[in-house]
């Protein structure tokens, strides 16, 4: 799964649980409610005032140590 704006907060928790550690730093710490895991990456970002492209930089590289070849 690629990680873009246009995916849902709810599929990035569900895909790499690591996730969470970054969306909390980014002051996306409500992400249990359901709400925001429906939003898009791009759509929460936007609402709560933080930079998408930073947000999804962050992600990736914390996420890398979860992907199994």
């Amino acid at each position: 799964m690629k990680i873009s704006k246009d995916i849902t907060i709810g599929e990035v928790i569900r895909n790499y649980p690591n996730a969470l550690e970054v969306l909390n730093r980014f002051g996306l710490n409500h992400v249990n409610e359901t709400e925001i895991q429906l939003e898009k990456i791009g759509e929460a970002c936007a609402e709560h005032g933080v930079p998408v492209d930073a947000l999804i930089e962050a992600l990736k590289e914390n996420v890398e140590s979860e992907i199994r070849w």
